[in-house]
């Protein structure tokens, strides 16, 4: 259950970006370095804004502190859901401000694939490998509903893991 969360984040992101069309004949921005366009050294599309750049990175740092703690927590299931309800509090849950406008950054870039790609190429192997920290958790805790409850709030405070209205 852990685990479909958590690669749902992966999946999401992708999906957010990647897939869908443009409405009002809006043309896809063009992938940094072509002729059309400008974006980042880093290859960025122009329509991804350093602040979604930024915001979205700290989202990947904190899922990253987050699997990290959890690993070390080890097969102790009340040390695991200790160290989810501090992540979350302290570093997840600051991040609101900042989710909620990374949140209605990506509605306006739905849909633009060289965004999708970047996002996919850029955070996608870390969210993948931090996931891969949490396979053990997925039998060792499989039955503690405390620990899924904090772990489905962890993730519900990801802008990417939201369900829509």
């Amino acid at each position: 259950m852990i685990i479909n969360h958590l690669l749902r984040v992966l999946v999401l992101v992708t999906i957010a970006f990647g897939c869908g069309s443009k409405k009002d004949g809006a043309q896809e921005a063009p992938i940094a370095g072509s002729a059309a366009g400008s974006g980042s050294a880093s290859g960025r599309p122009a329509i991804v804004t350093s602040e979604m750049a930024e915001t979205f990175e700290l989202y990947v740092v904190a899922f990253e502190k987050l699997t990290a703690d959890i690993e070390h927590a080890g097969n102790d299931c009340k040390a695991v859901l200790a160290a989810v309800q501090r992540d979350t509090k302290d570093l997840i849950l600051p991040l609101a401000p900042r989710g909620d406008k990374l949140t209605e950054a990506m509605k306006a870039a739905k849909g633009d694939p060289a965004a999708g790609e970047w996002f996919a190429a850029t955070y996608a192997p870390r969210m993948k490998a931090s996931s891969a920290r949490l396979k053990p958790l997925e039998t060792v805790c499989a039955q503690d509903a405390e620990l899924h409850a904090a772990m489905d709030e962890a993730m519900s405070q990801f802008p990417m893991m939201r369900r829509k209205k």
